[in-house]
């Protein structure tokens, strides 16, 4: 599914995804400081995450294409300096 490839590409970048079961959500382990970052990139792109204390949820849809999470994923890349 679309969820879990965005579950694997978040991982090769070096985040912690922490639902151990997850059917449309994700919960990124993310600092203060990195969610800053990405929710500027994000913006950037005219995507919407919702940020909590320490994590990033973003929810999937059936309207959830794969060119999104590959945008999704240049996000995370960038902001993590890979991009």
């Amino acid at each position: 599914t679309l969820t879990q490839l965005l579950h694997q590409n978040i991982i090769k970048l070096g985040y912690e995804q922490s639902n151990a079961f997850f059917f449309d959500t994700l919960a990124i382990k993310a600092n203060q400081a990195i969610q800053g970052h990405i929710r500027q990139i994000a913006q950037g792109h005219q995507m919407n995450f919702y940020y909590t204390e320490n994590y990033i949820q973003i929810s999937l849809d059936e309207t959830t294409s794969l060119a999104d999470i590959e945008e999704i994923t240049r996000i995370f890349a960038q902001a993590d300096g890979v991009d």
